[in-house]
């Protein structure tokens, strides 16, 4: 006796590649996401001219952050320049102005 056994599709190997990746693709980023949960996340602070005054004293001696405040604290003093200096200005145009006197 014979038996018939219909055939069966198999599935195109095209579409097992895929899968295969597929598969493999989403293991890696699982892994990837897992252990990027695990770090700890970084916090960045940023400091301007109204917050100068927030700036841990320890930063004062840190030698990469010594040379920035610095900096900070210099570019705050000319921007505190430049408005006093308008401001001037703007109550007597010819305030801070040397006029020469020439003798012919």
């Amino acid at each position: 006796m014979k038996y018939f056994y219909p055939t069966q599709e198999s599935t195109p190997m095209k579409t097992r590649i895929t899968a295969t990746a597929a598969l493999a693709l989403g293991f890696t980023l699982g892994i990837l996401a897992t252990a990027y949960a695990q770090q700890p996340k970084a916090t960045i602070k940023t400091y301007d001219c109204d917050t100068l005054q927030d700036i841990p004293s320890e930063l004062y001696f840190n030698p990469t952050a010594a040379y920035q405040i610095q900096k900070l604290h210099d570019q705050c003093q000319q921007q505190r320049n430049a408005i006093m200096l308008q401001q001037q200005w703007e109550k007597d145009p010819t305030g801070g102005v040397v006029l020469e006197h020439h003798k012919n």
